[in-house]
């Protein structure tokens, strides 16, 4: 029964032996730039997926508040949006109009999607019940938008994993089982 070694294909090592570089430039200075060069590219590619994962929560936050903003605008109207554009006004006011420590509060974010729905250009002459059509319109298409978004970084962040798989490094050595006594 022949062995099989493919598990050490993807195995990523510096081989320093076998690098051929231009006779101007040296070759320790070299190894050391694609070295550099490759704990750079893998130190981006993990901020890049916390950040993903930080929208993930936010937009995880964002979504319900924006289901209940759908149902009680399609069922008081117009009124209960000014009421809650006027509430958040005042939440941000009383902070002094400044972001919270971690960046806009979800808060924040809302206001600011309200306050976009109601410059937009096919919201602004109406009144009545046209106005709560349009409003409620627009609530359920932000809605479908951030859905969307949440797969595209599901998508996204499953691309990053798969590309992380296929190359065994430091990072994912573990601690398979110990023996100590």
């Amino acid at each position: 029964m022949p062995l099989n070694y493919s598990k050490w294909d993807n195995l990523e090592l510096s081989d320093d032996s076998d690098i051929e570089v231009h006779p101007n430039i040296d070759k320790k200075s070299f190894i050391r730039w694609k070295q550099r060069d490759i704990h750079e590219k893998r130190d981006q590619r993990k901020a890049d997926k916390d950040a993903l994962r930080a929208e993930i929560d936010t937009n995880n936050e964002l979504a319900p508040r924006l289901d209940e903003l759908v149902t009680k605008t399609s069922a008081e109207g117009s009124a209960f949006y000014s009421r809650e554009v006027a509430r958040l006004s005042a939440g941000r006011q009383e902070r002094g109009n400044k972001d919270g420590p971690n960046g806009p509060t979800a808060d924040d974010m809302i206001l600011s999607l309200l306050l976009q729905i109601q410059q937009q250009d096919n919201v602004k002459g109406k009144q009545g019940s046209e106005l709560d059509e349009e409003l409620v319109k627009e609530l359920r298409g932000h809605k479908g938008k951030l859905a969307a978004r949440q797969a595209q970084i599901g998508f996204e962040l499953e691309q990053m994993d798969k590309e992380d798989a296929k190359k065994i490094t430091s990072d994912g050595i573990r601690e398979g089982w110990n023996a100590g006594y």
